[in-house]
């Protein structure tokens, strides 16, 4: 099952403000630059969001 934090509207939730668009944004700008995105939840404790975008080469 994938992530539903990069979905919009997916996991709004009344305890939280905002609209749920923040991690695809941040998905758009790491794919734009060839790079990927991945999500490691800890329950009870939040997650760990890591990234990876490539060197650019001069």
């Amino acid at each position: 099952m994938p992530n539903r934090i990069f979905y919009p509207y997916r996991h709004i939730n009344q305890d939280y403000a905002g609209e749920g668009m923040g991690m695809i944004y941040v998905k758009t700008i790491v794919k734009l630059h060839g790079g990927m995105i991945n999500i490691q939840p800890e329950p009870g404790k939040g997650s760990i969001i890591m990234f990876v975008i490539p060197k650019k080469r001069p």
